[in-house]
């Protein structure tokens, strides 16, 4: 049962990486993240590599559980940069990943209705 629920997730994420701009996105975002990781992990001397890249993960994500929290005026700054960008980018990597699933449907109930199928919705 479990795997039939992953199998539509799966060909979506094989549709989302065949497309080049989605893909480019997902290579920005994960770079992003490292460097974000990178940079924090060397401006605040109190943090380890893990608590970096929770810290990048967290904010990207707008979740900000506030455990962490950059300690310095620099550290402040590179967050703003960081937050400013991060969001955007990972809010146009959703928008294709939705839009990438929605198309999927679509074509999969098209199929449906030209072999004269229900489309299972009722």
């Amino acid at each position: 049962m479990r795997a039939l629920l992953a199998l539509p997730f799966v060909r979506s994420l094989e549709a989302i990486w065949a497309d080049t701009e989605s893909r480019v996105l997902v290579v920005i975002a994960l770079g992003q993240i490292l460097v974000g990781t990178v940079i924090f992990r060397l401006i605040e001397d109190d943090w380890s590599l893990m608590d970096s890249l929770f810290f990048c993960v967290v904010t990207s994500t707008t979740i900000g559980y506030g455990d962490l929290t950059p300690s310095t005026d620099a550290s402040r700054l590179v967050a703003i940069v960081y937050i400013l960008t991060s969001v955007g980018l990972l809010g146009a990597l959703l928008t294709r990943i939705a839009s990438g699933r929605a198309q999927l449907r679509a074509e999969r109930l098209q199929g449906r209705a030209g072999r004269g199928e229900p489309d299972g919705e009722e």
